[in-house]
């Protein structure tokens, strides 16, 4: 089963059609190792679930270590409020709380978190909240979720093969703007075109850069996004063919490499090997 997300609204209409890792089944109460292994920098999660209860809430946490949340993230239907927050040597921290995203019962949730250089940003069902929430855990420590809720709430998690806030230079095959700002075309350009490693996506102009296998390291840009030509099946390890949008890099060097960048230095860093070999 090919691991493929067709939420819209982040990055223009139908965003996210580029491969990742995802948790199909979602067992709540108990804690998962993230899709795709630890948090990186411009990481985004697309976190499904339904709203099932008027009156009893509902979270997920990202945890840091034994006795740590990074990220708790709790919908209080009851007090119409979002409540985020932290757990550091089992004593939580600081509430910062959002109003209630207009969520009705019955209702589908999609969540997007993404890893910002600060903290992480939100947005629920195409609606961008006006809160980051900041890194008060290192979020390279981060490498499992756990699901709280009613019986049913939650859905799936899917880690996007997009990068926010990374560059990669160099590289071009070919260079158009999008209609509409939408990073689909870009995507379906690069799945198209034979010769095609990756893409970086210019969120403002809507620009698309298409590139070979001569793009150099990652780097911090916080203008543009950008994927490589990749996909997994559910188990977060096995590359497969046609993943969606997304196709299995004919460089087996590509393939094999799992790398972030680091904004001080401007350093490629290698990541934890059981990512499988994708530095997204």
């Amino acid at each position: 089963k090919a691991v493929v997300s067709t939420q819209s609204g982040h990055y223009g209409r139908g965003a996210h059609h580029t491969g990742g890792w995802k948790i199909a089944k979602i067992k709540q109460g108990k804690e998962l190792n993230l899709p795709g292994g630890p948090l990186r920098l411009g990481n985004v999660f697309i976190i499904r679930g339904k709203h099932t209860s008027s009156k009893k809430g509902w979270s997920f946490n990202f945890h840091g270590g034994k006795n740590e949340i990074a990220l708790h993230f709790n919908g209080r239907p009851s007090k119409k409020v979002v409540v985020l927050n932290t757990l550091i040597g089992g004593k939580w921290g600081k509430e910062i709380k959002f109003g209630w995203p207009d969520l009705k019962v019955g209702q589908t949730m999609v969540i997007l978190v993404t890893v910002h250089l600060k903290g992480y940003d939100f947005q629920v069902n195409n609606n961008k909240i006006k809160v980051m929430f900041p890194h008060r855990v290192p979020f390279k420590k981060v490498r499992s979720v756990k699901f709280g809720g009613p019986a049913g709430t939650w859905t799936s998690i899917h880690r996007s093969c997009l990068r926010d806030n990374t560059n990669l230079a160099g590289g071009d095959i070919l260079t158009f703007v999008t209609k509409g700002k939408n990073i689909d075309q870009c995507s379906e350009k690069c799945k198209k075109h034979a010769a095609c490693v990756a893409f970086t996506f210019h969120k403002q102009s809507g620009r698309c850069w298409i590139k070979n296998g001569a793009y150099r390291k990652p780097s911090y840009n916080k203008l543009v996004v950008s994927a490589t030509k990749l996909a997994y099946i559910t188990d977060g390890k096995t590359p497969i063919m046609g993943g969606g949008n997304m196709i299995l890099l004919s460089h087996r060097k590509r393939a094999t490499q799992s790398n972030t960048w680091d904004k001080n230095s401007g350093a490629e860093k290698a990541v934890d090997g059981n990512t499988a070999g994708h530095w997204g």
